[in-house]
């Protein structure tokens, strides 16, 4: 039994879990599952967001508010799985701060303990250092554009009809 072998198939693959290789060095195919990958997990944390919003469960602030933002994270992870635009990149890596902010000026929820805001502010710290990462595959790793079509104008004839 070799588990290195059963590591690189189940947990490390090169091809589709290529996080440690830079930016520069990514195939198109493997910029394409690590953009992915993160808006996928955007996506499912504005998911949770909105339907807490949208229930009244967590917020206290606006609900209707974060149930807007949370939307707009999803439909920004929508655009950046299909086109790749630096602006999605952007608003979707700018997900993990504005939750930092959101903790900072209202406070974290009292039934949390210091080990839990401490983990908390961990992953968000490590989600927004990814997303700066994800802003990078963004700029470089556009696709590609639609062939240009020239246009034909076609003009009536000069001795009329």
């Amino acid at each position: 039994m070799n588990l290195y072998a059963y590591f690189r198939k189940y947990v490390w693959n090169e091809d589709k879990t290529p996080y440690l290789v830079a930016v520069s060095r990514l195939t198109p195919a493997q910029a394409r599952n690590e953009i992915f990958a993160f808006a996928v997990l955007l996506a499912m944390f504005a998911v949770m967001i909105a339907g807490a919003a949208i229930f009244g469960k967590a917020f206290q602030a606006s609900p209707f508010g974060a149930a807007i933002y949370a939307s707009s994270v999803m439909s920004a992870a929508i655009v950046l799985v299909t086109a790749r635009h630096l602006a999605a990149a952007i608003w979707c890596a700018a997900v993990p701060i504005v939750a930092l902010l959101y903790f900072l000026f209202l406070g974290f929820p009292p039934s949390l303990h210091t080990i839990d805001i401490v983990l908390l502010v961990a992953l968000l710290i490590a989600l927004a250092r990814y997303g700066m990462r994800v802003m990078a595959i963004a700029r470089t790793h556009r696709p590609p554009a639609p062939p240009h079509r020239e246009r034909r104008v076609i003009r009536g004839n000069a001795s009329g009809p």
